[in-house]
């Protein structure tokens, strides 16, 4: 059977669509938490705010602090610069650019969004 992971990194609109990751986070969660039918009616309210801020964070600027330092490609950025975002990682005990290595710093990270697929294409724009 497939782990809670591998089902939602299986799903095409997983990563992309923050609506899908709440819906499909909150329906998970009823679907194990092991409730008779009554209990759907009383659902801890804190507990879907929890999954709620959980899920929407990944698609949101985070503080740096919370980053993970795990060799993880993902977008940064800093107040200071103006909009600029690049891919970096956390390298050699810093933040670093992933095309140059130089190094980094940022102040916020996201995740790195996943690549249109071609149901997506919406033709050519020239």
């Amino acid at each position: 059977m497939a782990t809670h992971e591998e089902v939602l990194l299986s799903k095409p609109d997983y990563h992309t669509d923050p609506i899908e990751q709440l819906a499909f986070e909150l329906a998970f969660e009823l679907e194990t938490a092991e409730l008779d039918r009554n209990d759907y009616v009383t659902v801890n309210r804190d507990k879907l705010k929890a999954i709620a801020t959980r899920v929407l964070s990944r698609s949101a600027w985070q503080d740096i602090s919370t980053a993970p330092k795990d060799g993880t490609d993902l977008l940064l950025s800093a107040e200071n610069w103006h909009g600029d975002v690049v891919v970096g990682c956390w390298s050699f005990g810093g933040w670093r650019d992933r095309d140059d290595g130089d190094a980094l710093r940022p102040t916020h990270w996201q995740h790195i969004p996943s690549a249109p697929t071609p149901s997506e294409d919406k033709g050519d724009l020239a």
